[in-house]
């Protein structure tokens, strides 16, 4: 559920399990031979989520009201953000195998918690897409009310003239509108996708979907149990269905 990304000294420690280690010697003894050798180890680390639609979530742990810190879709964000944590090892062999403890090495986290958390970010995300759908019809909207700023009428003429410029300009800003309000909507949908998933697997947080009038884009149903779910209307482009359950 996560990666780990080690300084060098800490690579040598993921040898441990298949290097001469000698089980037989207590913890003490290991000590006594190898303490002249005792490390600083440093690990950075982050932790990722896979959601059913293949969307991966990254966060670096859990703040204080158990929510995820430092969530992002952008590998690269949370790269920046990553956490850090320092533990003592120590060589236990001549080629460099360095012992240190479990949590230095390997964080975990409760996955009750991250279910937990997840579920929070559902909700946060149907909010948040749900208001910027609204406020770019809402720009779209205006845009296309000021077309008719374009048309002037000349008394004099008796004829209209067409602002070609500044009518080409609203086009163009309502093309990118258009553009942003689908990637929300898929967005939308894939948020959707993932709770009717949970839904089917008895998961609190779930909710059975429905998909009626939605635009599917390189999504990869094969496999997903997406039964009960409605798909009255919907639109699929570029998507897979091996061994998916629709029905």
């Amino acid at each position: 559920m996560k990666n780990r990304l080690f300084l060098v000294i800490t690579f040598i420690m993921m040898l441990i399990g298949w290097t001469g280690c000698d089980s037989t010697k207590t913890s003490d003894e290991l000590y006594s031979e190898c303490s002249s050798g005792v490390v600083l180890v440093v690990n950075q680390y982050y932790h990722k989520i896979t959601l059913p639609t293949g969307k991966v979530w990254y966060f670096s742990d859990f703040d204080e009201d158990g929510d995820l810190e430092d969530w992002t879709m952008d590998q690269e964000e949370i790269l920046k953000n990553r956490k850090l944590i320092t533990g003592t090892g120590f060589f236990i062999s001549d080629k460099g195998v360095i012992l240190t403890n479990n949590h230095v090495a390997n964080p975990q986290i409760a996955v009750k918690d991250a279910k937990n958390s997840v579920r929070r970010v559902f909700s946060a995300m149907d909010e948040i897409l749900k208001a910027a759908m609204q406020e770019l019809s809402d720009q779209f909207d205006e845009l296309e009310k000021s077309k008719s700023d374009c048309v002037q009428y000349n008394p004099y003429l008796e004829e209209y003239y067409v602002n070609e410029e500044k009518l080409n300009e609203i086009k163009t800003e309502q093309a990118q509108l258009k553009e942003q309000y689908e990637d929300a909507s898929q967005e939308d949908v894939d948020v959707a996708l993932a709770k009717h998933i949970l839904w089917v697997h008895d998961v609190p947080g779930g909710v059975c979907a429905n998909f009626s009038g939605k635009r599917f884009r390189d999504v990869d149903f094969s496999g997903y149990k997406l039964n009960s779910a409605i798909f009255k209307d919907a639109l699929f482009e570029n998507c897979k269905f091996n061994s998916a359950e629709l029905c």
